[in-house]
């Protein structure tokens, strides 16, 4: 689908809109999921503007730049880049809309159910409930950061404890239930993690319940209880993840397989983060035995420690909660990806699908108060701390709701109707599932298993949602939800995506194959991954080359009130706001950050009369540091922390030239930001590639080696003004070739066609 420059196609398609609201009464409802780097709530904003009803579901994420706040807000103060805070944050009275739900995926999910038929009580009770789940995360991030975070407010706490009573009803009324048909396992003290998951575990053995007390103190001190469990846990982790991605840091290839390691690693894709290891040095993944990873979670700053600590925490608060009320009951009282995927790990070994080989009273893990600190010392390897055990993940006994009355509630009847979507598409799932397993029957057994546990505790869960959409735009490696649930009125939205994805034998690279091959349009939005659009033989009809969606409404205001630019006639700013990572893998994460700092170092020698700004993120900050050092040139060089957007913009109508990347020649985020706010820019760019992509190739100042980009640092030091009118050439450019008017229509174009279909 060729870009089609006249004002006559853009309006042809902006008729579908107007034809599509007259022939059903309504306007056209696109549901977007996902939103790395914000780029699902951008597209749906600009969307929104043009008539569609466009929703985003952004589950499970919460990095700031997947939260409408950092792209939209003006606020204050430094925010936390994984669990942002934004209740401690002022944004200038911006608020969330109603239309771009963050959380848990069943929370999302009855949210969004409740939204779709109108029912505004449903809708305001899990748009609270979410709220209260955050709060609760953030509560968990800062206990095992030593801070103290206030009181949850009235209205989010009463919101949860409803939750609670309701999870509780519903156990009361699932009692009465038949015992579960597997019988869980003891494992004897001393039982590896290989014997544990092995087949020939032990014969189950029943134990006697005991008095509520002593069973909270027993639970944590037996050796076969949950200390056991997380010793052997963290044990699993010492031996099968962190050595693995130390020697993965340090050598650049993988030295082995793991399934933990590669869900870590889809978990860090999916967001846009590197595949491998922490923000943080390579050797504090050196953890040899229990001791040394005790002592290593004290080092780099305490990030260690906060990681295994959050860990802990989300291990106790959704796993053993689950694995014992579904234990007790014979039911799933909740979804959970963590437990999905230990019952998927256990199916795949031949044993029984839930629980552990312990016997179901090990899993009634004590509230904060009721753990005592000899509890806690006696539990193996220092198990579960009191600051890190959430105190609703229940006592011995779980409360049973005697009340007449309290079904009638009305949050009660919220959660009956809206918790669970009635499942159609489960024999359309299993179809799928079972060729596409098929299909990919020569990749690792890891990666099949994690797809199946995808598709059958998470994805499953979207299939009622996804039918009160026209279309669905899956972002990153999302169009598999729709795609595994046998929708056909989905597209796939890359940002990157196809870059290496999906040529990987992984768990991604199914995920990623699958959604782009068999959607309707798959929206490019890099002109660098074409070859990659060739060689999984995408058909040229259903691929549409696409700008990054983006407001260009908001930024030509700020480009109005700041546009003039006023600066020190002696020095020159160079201001690079991108992340730095140039020398840990992987290559198609790197922006050669240090290319331009030793360009920066060369031009130095004759001329000195420039700065350059950088901004501190980013897996090799230390390293180039260390690097500017070594260059001689900290004098020339300042660091500032992260900004939100308003701040970014500004500083780059402040700076004579903006600085993107070397390693990749495609245009980002950074590049087409900058240069529709009139800003010259050095990056890595394929002219000829990007003509074809957008029409017209944009005016940036092309580098991809130490030459090139000294021989532009120093064409930019001998126009500091701007006298060519490069800045002015870039604004032009994008308003003719990246604006959202153009951005809507292209989309427009395929949905028209996907409705029709």
């Amino acid at each position: 689908m060729r870009h089609k420059d006249h004002d006559g196609e853009l309006q042809r398609q902006f008729a579908f809109l107007k034809e599509f609201q007259r022939a059903h009464g309504r306007p056209l409802r696109v549901l977007h999921i996902g939103n790395i780097a914000n780029n699902a709530y951008n597209n749906a904003l600009i969307q929104r503007r043009f008539g569609i009803e466009a929703d985003v579901i952004c589950y499970n994420y919460y990095h700031v730049m997947g939260c409408p706040e950092w792209e939209a807000a003006s606020f204050d103060g430094k925010v936390d880049n994984m669990f942002p805070d934004w209740w401690a944050t002022g944004l200038g009275g911006w608020r969330r809309p109603d239309w771009f739900v963050q959380g848990s995926v069943l929370e999302c999910l009855s949210y969004l159910r409740a939204k779709n038929v109108g029912d505004s009580g449903a809708a305001a009770f899990f748009w609270t409930l979410l709220q209260a789940r955050y709060w609760e995360i953030l509560d968990g991030v800062a206990s095992a950061e030593g801070r103290v975070r206030p009181p949850m407010p009235e209205h989010l706490a009463d919101t949860i404890s409803i939750a609670h009573e309701f999870l509780d009803f519903q156990l009361s009324k699932s009692s009465r239930i038949s015992q579960p048909l597997d019988q869980p396992a003891i494992v004897p003290p001393g039982t590896t993690v290989e014997a544990a998951l092995s087949p020939s575990a032990p014969a189950s053995s029943k134990a006697t319940p005991h008095d509520p007390q002593t069973e909270q103190s027993r639970s944590l001190a037996n050796p076969e209880g949950p200390g056991r469990f997380i010793s052997i846990y963290r044990s699993f982790l010492t031996k099968y993840v962190f050595v693995h991605l130390q020697r993965e840091a340090e050598s650049g290839s993988v030295a082995g397989s793991s399934l933990p390691v590669a869900i870590w690693r889809s978990q860090r894709r999916s967001r846009g983060l590197p595949r491998f290891g922490f923000e943080f040095p390579a050797d504090v993944f050196t953890m040899p035995n229990l001791d040394a990873a005790t002592q290593a979670a004290s080092d780099s700053n305490g990030r260690p420690r906060r990681f295994i600590s959050i860990y802990r925490s989300l291990l106790t608060k959704y796993v053993f909660a689950h694995l014992r009320r579904e234990a007790e009951t014979g039911v799933v009282a909740g979804s959970s990806m963590a437990v999905a995927i230990w019952r998927s790990q256990r199916r795949s070994r031949g044993l029984p699908r839930f629980g552990f080989e312990f016997p179901a009273d090990v899993f009634t893990i004590p509230g904060r108060v009721a753990v005592t600190p000899a509890a806690c010392e006696s539990a193996a390897a220092d198990v579960v701390p009191s600051d890190v055990v959430s105190s609703d993940v229940g006592s011995s006994s779980i409360p049973v709701v005697t009340h007449p009355d309290i079904a009638d509630r009305p949050e009660f009847r919220y959660f009956e109707k809206y918790g669970k979507g009635e499942d159609r598409r489960a024999s359309q799932r299993a179809v799928l599932l079972g060729d596409l397993l098929r299909q990919f029957a020569d990749y690792p057994a890891q990666a099949l298993v994690s797809v199946d546990a995808f598709a059958s505790a998470i994805a499953n869960e979207f299939a009622d949602v996804l039918e009160q959409y026209d279309v669905i735009q899956g972002y990153s490696i999302d169009g598999f939800i729709p795609f595994i649930n046998g929708f056909k009125n989905y597209a796939c939205y890359e940002h990157g995506t196809l870059r290496e994805m999906p040529f990987e034998k992984s768990y991604n690279g199914i995920l990623c194959s699958a959604a782009y091959k068999n959607a309707a349009f798959s929206f490019v939005t890099n002109s660098d991954v074409l070859p990659s659009v060739k060689r999984l033989e995408l058909k040229r009809e259903r691929t549409v080359y696409l700008p990054h969606a983006f407001d260009d409404e908001k930024i030509s205001n700020f480009w109005a009130e700041h546009r003039v630019l006023k600066r020190d006639s002696n020095v020159t700013t160079f201001f690079s706001p991108t992340r730095h990572h140039w020398h840990a893998a992987p290559v198609s994460m790197q922006k050669g950050n240090d290319l331009f700092l030793r360009a920066a170092a060369q031009v130095a020698q004759t001329d000195r009369d420039f700065r350059i700004i950088l901004v501190e993120w980013g897996v090799d900050v230390h390293r180039s540091k260390e690097l500017i050092q070594e260059l001689r040139i900290e004098d020339m060089v300042s660091w500032i922390p992260s900004l939100n957007k308003a701040e970014l913009r500004q500083l780059y109508c402040s700076s004579e030239v903006v600085v993107d990347q070397f390693r990749i020649p495609a245009m980002g985020g950074v590049t087409f930001e900058a240069m529709a706010l009139g800003r010259r820019v050095i990056t890595n760019l394929d002219e000829t590639q990007s003509a074809e992509f957008f029409g017209a190739a944009p005016p940036c100042l092309v580098a991809d080696s130490i030459e090139s980009c000294a021989a532009r640092i120093s064409e930019i030091l001998a126009d500091p003004r701007d006298d060519d009118g490069r800045g002015d050439a870039a604004r032009r450019w994008f308003e003719k070739c990246h604006s959202a008017q153009r951005v809507v229509a292209l989309q427009l174009a395929a949905y028209r066609e996907i409705c029709a279909a």
